[in-house]
């Protein structure tokens, strides 16, 4: 007994002490509703997409910054193949210009070569005309009047009509005669077993007189006289006949300008073509 007065005693000095003050009680939290954690959940799918965006945003301006280096390279490089097809047709401009050049100087040289060639008259010996080709140059000097010339494979001896016919006739006279075979044996032992061309040239006359009515215009008469050439060749045996042929070139081949009277008398010929 004397231990139950104790512990009451106790119990009565504490609450004494204490007072009426009331002991909080713990009290365990309200839950969360459905709609609140669907709605947190919710929330953290949307931070998770927003952050996936960002990464693949980052990424996306990555590449546009490198495409956009790639562009000004390509652009770079652009410019610089357009200066360069530019430099390019310049040259190509420039290329074409000295090509016309050249080809103009090289039909000028072989003009003058075959000027000089056409000048040389050296007997027993050779020349290269412009296309390598080696021809014979036959000695004339002791025939008066008679012109020898190379024409680039073409090899011309000029007699003027008059120192073989009588004016604007067609048949030789017997020193015409003479002197076409004695040219035509020139030739052939210089040039064996070539072709042969006898071709007539005038200038233009305002009346053809011939004792043929027929012959009465240029044309005519350069065909008549080359043909009377011709046959006395033939006749004589100088050339075979089947080595010899006619052409009448009328005044459409004019050697020299006939402005004079002296060019016009060279101009009215007889030429031998020694034919390549």
């Amino acid at each position: 007994m004397k231990y139950n007065t104790t512990l009451l005693l106790a119990v009565l000095m504490f609450v004494t002490t204490v007072g009426c003050q009331s002991v909080p009680w713990k009290k365990n939290p309200p839950a969360e509703p459905p709609e609140m954690a669907a709605m947190r959940n919710q929330i953290q799918q949307y931070q998770a997409r927003t952050n996936a965006l960002e990464a693949s945003n980052s990424q996306i301006n990555i590449q546009l910054a490198q495409t956009k280096q790639e562009l000004l390279s390509q652009q770079e490089a652009n410019k610089k193949g357009n200066e360069s097809y530019r430099m390019l047709a310049q040259e190509n401009i420039q290329l074409k210009k000295e090509r016309g050049e050249l080809i103009a100087k090289n039909s000028e040289q072989a003009q003058k070569l075959n000027i000089v060639a056409g000048a040389l008259k050296v007997n027993g010996t050779t020349a290269i005309v412009p296309n390598n080709t080696v021809i014979p140059i036959v000695d004339f000097n002791d025939v008066p009047g008679v012109y020898a010339r190379r024409d680039g494979q073409y090899y011309r001896v000029s007699v003027p009509v008059d120192d073989l016919f009588n004016s604007d006739q067609t048949t030789l006279t017997e020193d015409g005669k003479q002197k076409v075979v004695s040219i035509a044996e020139r030739l052939a032992s210089n040039f064996g077993q070539r072709q042969f061309r006898i071709e007539g040239h005038t200038t233009p006359i305002q009346e053809v007189s011939t004792s043929d009515p027929a012959i009465n215009t240029p044309q005519k008469l350069t065909v008549a006289q080359a043909t009377a050439v011709s046959d006395a060749i033939i006749a004589a045996n100088a050339i075979p006949e089947e080595s010899l042929s006619v052409m009448g070139c009328g005044t459409s081949q004019p050697m020299v300008s006939m402005s004079s009277a002296q060019g016009q008398a060279m101009n009215k010929r007889i030429e031998f073509v020694v034919l390549p």
